[in-house]
């Protein structure tokens, strides 16, 4: 079984993370909603959270992959992974 390193960080600030991820080329609402897509949320959870429709959300997330030039949430993941590994 997996057991974390002792010395590996245990605390993460995933708001700073997030703010210095592509700066001044995601929006406030993109990067918000890469957080919810980074913690798990579905299209549907992250309209009900940010009070817009799901198409809106599917919206914002093509312009963001298309701005990251990803086309699945793995290379988002890999995307972000690299850029904490980074900080």
């Amino acid at each position: 079984m997996y057991e974390p390193r002792q010395n590996a960080v245990s605390s993460i600030d995933l708001d700073a993370a997030l703010s210095s991820f592509f700066p001044g080329i995601l929006t406030k609402w993109e990067i918000e909603i890469v957080g919810l897509v980074l913690g798990g949320h579905t299209n549907k959870s992250i309209a009900s959270h940010l009070g817009i429709t799901t198409g809106g959300v599917r919206n914002h997330r093509v312009r963001l992959d298309k701005k990251l030039d990803v086309t699945v949430e793995r290379e988002l993941f890999k995307l972000f992974l690299d850029h904490l590994l980074h900080l």
